[in-house]
């Protein structure tokens, strides 16, 4: 269990550093600017809580196993190669939207599987809060591509 929730931080903390990315690089509006500054700040501190839970003492069998370890670890390669291809390539706001679109609805299904899934009942709530900050995002994100589909009208 710790490993997978060492692995689920990493994962956080990968995603932050995309959303910086697309903060600096992609050439955008302040209002999407400062979405993803935000939710970057959002995903360290998911990071930083589940970091926290992953250092106390865990019983291994305190989760089912529907997210499996390898499964963290083919998602943090996936994020990963994620993060390297955009470094090596532009990336447009419509591209970088969708990607962060992608993110956040794969986030939120983990952390509604783990929520779901384990039995220690804070390490649970703590991903319920999570989920409940990536719907957030969710919406944040879809509000913003109405807006700008409704400007473009």
């Amino acid at each position: 269990m710790r490993l997978l929730l060492n692995t689920c931080a990493e994962i956080e903390g990968v995603i932050g550093d995309i959303y910086r990315y697309f903060a600096d690089q992609v050439a955008c509006p302040i209002i999407l600017r400062d979405i993803w500054i935000k939710m970057a700040e959002d995903e360290d501190r998911h990071a930083r809580d589940i970091r926290f839970f992953a250092r106390v003492n865990l019983d291994k069998a305190q989760v089912l196993e529907k997210l499996s370890r390898v499964q963290a670890d083919q998602y943090l390669a996936r994020v990963r190669s994620i993060l390297a291809g955009i470094k090596t390539s532009g990336i447009k706001e419509e591209e970088a939207l969708r990607i962060s679109k992608k993110l956040e609805q794969d986030l939120l299904e983990v952390h509604l599987n783990l929520a779901v899934e384990v039995l220690d009942e804070k390490i649970a709530r703590m991903f319920s809060c999570i989920v409940q900050n990536e719907r957030e995002h969710l919406a944040e994100f879809e509000a913003y591509i109405r807006s700008v589909e409704g400007a473009a009208r």
